[in-house]
C-alpha cells in the first residue's frame, strides 16, 4: 500500500466518523475505494485461510481465495440498493460515494475478522469439534459485521434517525440474504472431517440457516443423520 492508502486505513480504524464524513470529497472517495478493496483482499484472505486451516493443506488456500471474493461480490450486489434507498429518501444519486462507503465498512469488518484469526487457529490446535468451529467462525463474522454496521451508520449522518434506521435495517437484511447465500454457495470453507479430500465447491444442499441450526444442535450433543 502507498502512504496515502495506509493513512486512509489508519483513519478508518481510528476515527471512522471523520473517515466517513470525508467521503464527500472525490479525492478521498478514490483513495478510500482502493484502500478498502486491497484491505478486503488481504484481511479476507487471512480470515479465510484461518478458517480453512481446520482441514489444512489445499483447503486453507481454497478458503483464503473464496472468502474475500464473497465479501467483494456482496458489496457489488448490494451497493445499488443503498443508492436507491438514499435517492428514495431525498438524496442525490452518489454511486461512487456509496461504493466507497460500503467497501470501507466491509474493510472494517474484514480487519476485525482477521484480528480474530489467531484465536481461530488456537482453538483448532486444541482439537475443537467441527460444529463448534462452525459456530465460532459465525460468531467472528457477526463481530466483524457489527463493526461494518457502525461504519455505515457513521456514513449516514446527513439523515435523521428514522431514515438511518430504515437504511440500516434494509442493508442488514440485504447483507444477510446476499452474503450468507454467496458464502453458502461458495462452501466449503472448513470442510467436514469425513470429507475425503479438499474441494473448491460443493453441490448445493440445504441452506445456511439449516447448517447453523445443525451446528448448534451438534455442539450440544444432539447428533442426527443430517449433521454427520
Amino acid at each position: 500500500m502507498t502512504t496515502a492508502a495506509l493513512n486512509s486505513l489508519d483513519q478508518l480504524l481510528r476515527a471512522p466518523g471523520d473517515f466517513m464524513r470525508a467521503l464527500d470529497g472525490r479525492g478521498h472517495q478514490r483513495v478510500a475505494t482502493r484502500t478498502a478493496f486491497v484491505t478486503i483482499l488481504v484481511c479476507g484472505a487471512i480470515f479465510g485461510g484461518a478458517v480453512g486451516f481446520y482441514r489444512g493443506g489445499l483447503q486453507t488456500l481454497y478458503a483464503a481465495v473464496k472468502f474475500p471474493a464473497v465479501l467483494l461480490l456482496t458489496v457489488a450486489l448490494v451497493t445499488p440498493l443503498l443508492s436507491a434507498i438514499k435517492v428514495a429518501l431525498g438524496s442525490t444519486l452518489e454511486l461512487a460515494k456509496d461504493t466507497a462507503l460500503l467497501l470501507s465498512a466491509v474493510a472494517m469488518s474484514s480487519v476485525i475478522m482477521a484480528a480474530a484469526s489467531p484465536l481461530i487457529v488456537l482453538a483448532y490446535s486444541y482439537a475443537i469439534a467441527y460444529h463448534e468451529a462452525v459456530l465460532m467462525v459465525v460468531g467472528c463474522g457477526l463481530a466483524g459485521g457489527l463493526g461494518g454496521v457502525f461504519c455505515v451508520f457513521k456514513g449516514l449522518e446527513r439523515f435523521d434517525y428514522g431514515q438511518k434506521a430504515t437504511v440500516i435495517f434494509t442493508m442488514l437484511v440485504a447483507f444477510m440474504l446476499v452474503g450468507t447465500q454467496l458464502a453458502w454457495t461458495a462452501r466449503p470453507f472448513l470442510l467436514r472431517p469425513k470429507a475425503e479430500a479438499p474441494v473448491f465447491f460443493r453441490a448445493t444442499e440445504g441452506s445456511f440457516l439449516e447448517s447453523v441450526t445443525t451446528s448448534i444442535r451438534s455442539s450440544q450433543g444432539d447428533y442426527r443423520i443430517d449433521s454427520e
